[in-house]
C-alpha cells in the first residue's frame, strides 16, 4: 500500500469512527423532533443515496453490483430494513437518556458478531489476535453496561 493510499484509508477510518461515535446522541436527538419513522427514513434516504452514487461512481463497481444473486440482495436488503426499522423505534422509545445508551451498547454489538459469525461462514482461519479483540469488544461493553438501570419503555426524557 502506498504512502498516500495508506493515508486516505487512515483518514476514512477516523472519520468512521466520529461518525461512529456521534450517531448514537444526534440520532436521539432527530427522533425526538421528528420520530422515529420519519428521523430514520431521512437518515437511511440520505446515507444511501450517498453511498449509492460512490458506488456506482465506476463501471466495475455497478457490473460487480450486477453480479450479486438476487437471492443475497433481497435476504440482505430486508434484513437491513428490519434493522433500520427497530433501531430508530427502539432509541426512541427508550425512557431516558441512560435507556439511549443501553440500546447504543447493544446494537455495538453487531459488529463483533458478524465477525464471529463470518469465520465458520467464510471457513477461514482468523488470525491469533481475533479471540482477544472479540475478549475486548464483550469486555468493554460488559464493563460499561449500566446495572443499575434496567430498560424501562416509556416517554423520551
Amino acid at each position: 500500500m502506498s504512502p498516500s493510499t495508506s493515508r486516505a484509508a487512515t483518514a476514512a477510518g477516523l472519520g468512521a469512527v466520529v461518525i461512529w461515535s456521534t450517531w448514537l446522541g444526534l440520532s436521539r436527538l432527530m427522533y425526538e423532533q421528528l420520530g422515529p419513522l420519519v428521523g430514520g427514513g431521512m437518515v437511511n434516504l440520505l446515507a444511501g443515496s450517498v453511498g449509492m452514487a460512490w458506488m456506482l461512481r465506476t463501471r466495475p463497481a455497478r457490473q460487480r453490483l450486477a453480479q450479486l444473486p438476487r437471492k443475497y440482495l433481497l435476504g440482505c436488503g430486508g434484513l437491513f430494513v428490519l434493522y433500520a426499522t427497530c433501531l430508530p423505534f427502539a432509541l426512541a422509545l427508550a425512557s431516558d437518556r441512560q435507556a439511549v445508551l443501553v440500546v447504543g451498547l447493544i446494537n455495538y454489538l453487531w459488529p463483533a458478531l458478524t465477525l464471529i459469525v463470518s469465520v465458520p461462514i467464510q471457513g477461514t482461519r482468523p488470525r491469533a489476535w481475533f479471540p482477544l479483540g472479540v475478549l475486548l469488544t464483550v469486555a468493554g461493553l460488559a464493563a460499561r453496561w449500566p446495572a443499575s438501570r434496567p430498560l424501562q419503555r416509556g416517554r423520551p426524557t
